[in-house]
């Protein structure tokens, strides 16, 4: 129940709703009664074999995504190989409806399969993140770097192998580095001991260590996500260089990118954290904070599954239920002015300065002996073209 957090006061609150655990067998059983099941996990076989169940029964079912879309996990996790270890991961979603963190990953999900079932929500979890104001740099003390993994790093041997290669590089890097750096290890028990003590996994809040950290490389994981939304530039750190579902201003694939890369962190551009919040927003909606949307779909759903079971019918929804936020405020900033500093007009602010200028600026042109000569001079010319050309003789 940790995981629902806040959102299960909101729900009580809110929809006067009664919240109660139930395990996964109890969702195959005709005597459960319920408005709404929601679920984080469709690979239990009692739950996926309980959702359409449950949809017959008209029983709405919502799934809340936990975490980000991963490729090794979709299409290289040995218990999804064949039907005696599992099925395909979200192919399809068999809950009515999938709490998605943000479009990118609606669009994988869609692309799978799932048109009608995606509902774009962002995470209740990461709610809390706060985002450090745009520029705010420590000025003392060494460069704190923030280096994390998912709590599963690998599914097969060679994928956890190539993460512990990956964390042994950075490690022997930041050792030889100096005092400037000063690695932060949150990395899963299960390759520790490859950053030679001093992992923080189970130690230390993420979120405390998000506020302190200068910049984040990170294993594919929704700790991307996380470091993104505080402000911190994020780097991608994926030796097995798979296909990204949530990509990165900056990426590590090899033993040589280190190099380049950990300083390019240090002093990020304002061009590559732009287009990090591009990422960003993309792949977690938020913009508001996720859980009274969440609320909100949850309440809606319940309405449907009340007036199917009144009614006798067919359990049914719209293929959006909440709307489309993406002209809210709030969203990825352009920052032209330290993007350009060569181009010293993009600083100006005094807006009705810049509209005289502009006011002036036709005028004094016409007035220009260079402006009058040059538009001559474009005359003469189309005439010549056209003599040329034969139009004229």
């Amino acid at each position: 129940m940790e995981f629902y957090g806040d959102l299960i006061e909101r729900l009580e609150s809110e929809l006067a709703a009664e919240c109660r655990a139930v395990s996964p067998a109890e969702l195959m059983s005709d005597s459960l009664r319920a408005d709404l099941v929601v679920l984080n996990d469709e690979t239990w076989p009692f739950t996926g074999a309980s959702l359409p169940g449950l949809h017959r029964r008209a029983i709405p079912t919502l799934h809340l995504a936990d975490g980000i879309l991963e490729w090794r996990n979709t299409w290289e996790n040995p218990q999804r190989a064949s039907q005696e270890r599992g099925m395909p991961l979200f192919q399809p979603v068999l809950a009515d409806k999938i709490a998605c963190l943000g479009r990118s990953q609606a669009r994988h999900l869609e692309s799978w399969g799932n048109i009608g079932k995606c509902e774009i929500t962002g995470s209740p979890r990461l709610d809390g993140i706060l985002r450090r104001p745009v520029g705010l740099h420590r000025t003392e003390g060494p460069i704190r770097i923030l280096i994390t993994t998912a709590r599963s790093p690998g599914f097969t041997q060679q994928q956890v192998d190539s993460v512990r290669a990956s964390l042994r590089d950075l490690a022997d890097w930041f050792d030889n580095a100096g005092s400037s750096y000063e690695p932060v290890w949150r990395v899963a028990p299960e390759v520790d001991e490859a950053v030679s003590g001093g992992n923080t996994m189970e130690s230390a809040s993420l979120s405390d260590q998000l506020q302190t950290a200068d910049a984040m490389i990170s294993c594919p994981s929704t700790v991307q996500l996380e470091g993104m939304k505080a402000g911190i530039p994020v780097a991608l750190l994926d030796y097995g260089n798979r296909p990204a579902f949530v990509s990165a201003a900056w990426s590590i694939t090899a033993t040589d990118h280190i190099d380049e890369i950990v300083p390019a962190l240090a002093n990020p551009t304002p061009e590559r954290m732009s287009f990090q919040d591009l990422l960003l927003y993309d792949s977690l909606e938020c913009r508001t904070p996720a859980t009274p949307r969440v609320v909100t779909l949850a309440n809606a759903m319940v309405e449907s599954g009340q007036k199917s079971r009144a009614d006798g019918t067919e359990l049914r929804f719209e293929r959006c239920i909440l709307p489309d936020t993406s002209d809210e405020a709030g969203g990825p900033t352009h920052q032209r002015a330290s993007m350009h500093p060569n181009h010293p007009v993009f600083a100006e602010t005094n807006v009705a300065a810049l509209q005289a200028e502009v006011g002036h600026l036709p005028r004094a042109m016409r007035l220009s002996p260079t402006q009058t000569l040059y538009r001559v001079l474009c005359r003469v010319e189309a005439r010549m073209l056209r003599v040329r050309k034969g139009i004229w003789r």
